[in-house]
């Protein structure tokens, strides 16, 4: 699970940990009680290049701040069609993912249409 953010600015970091914190504490702790790995990780993204590239890769809009569980095992790529990213837009898009409501991109294909320049 990973939020990119449009920029790198601390108010802008700051938004992202503050959305991420309570669901990311809420999977730790239930991996934690079944001694389970956790079922997503979490990320913040900043504007750099390891962020472009990956980016670039799975084919997710740059211009934004968005939320993205890449499934790299599923070889899928979500991503959240919310205008506002809040905990609660986080809550729902995690919920929907473990729930298989969600309608992911293959990420295999997200790759071959960046290196054919689709």
């Amino acid at each position: 699970m990973c939020f990119f953010t449009a920029d790198g600015e601390e108010s802008t970091m700051s938004h992202a940990k503050e959305v991420l914190g309570p669901t990311a504490e809420s999977i730790a702790k239930k991996a934690e009680e079944t001694e389970d790995d956790p079922s997503l990780y979490f990320f913040c993204a900043e504007a750099d290049e390891i962020a472009d590239s990956l980016r670039d890769f799975a084919r997710i809009p740059d211009d934004d701040n968005v939320l993205v569980i890449l499934d790299i095992p599923a070889g899928k790529v979500f991503v959240s069609d919310a205008e506002e990213v809040t905990p609660q837009v986080l809550e729902q898009f995690v919920n929907d993912y473990h729930n298989g409501a969600l309608c992911g991109r293959n990420l295999r294909w997200a790759h071959l249409c960046t290196q054919l320049h689709f």
